[in-house]
């Protein structure tokens, strides 16, 4: 007797589908966030001008620099006045 080597039926059509499905989603997506090829812009009309001023208030005088001496720190009895442990 003869025996039967073929593989079975291939059923992965519906997967291709829906993959090409999203690499078509994914090209329109890329494709609307980058724009389209091509000048898009219109140039302003032309007798329009603007004109932007930029005026900061008035700042104060600048005061002395902090001084280079440390500061006093107060440390608070704890740990540190503990005996250390005896081993």
């Amino acid at each position: 007797m003869t025996e039967n080597n073929t593989p079975p039926p291939r059923r992965d059509n519906g997967l291709y589908f829906v993959l090409g499905a999203i690499v078509v989603a994914l090209g329109v997506l890329v494709w609307y966030v980058m724009g389209s090829p091509g000048d898009t812009t219109t140039p302003a009309p032309a007798g329009n001008e603007v004109s932007i001023t930029n005026e900061a208030p008035a700042s104060e005088p600048a005061q002395e620099p902090a001084s280079d001496a440390p500061a006093e720190v107060e440390v608070a009895p704890g740990a540190d006045d503990a005996p250390a442990p005896q081993q």
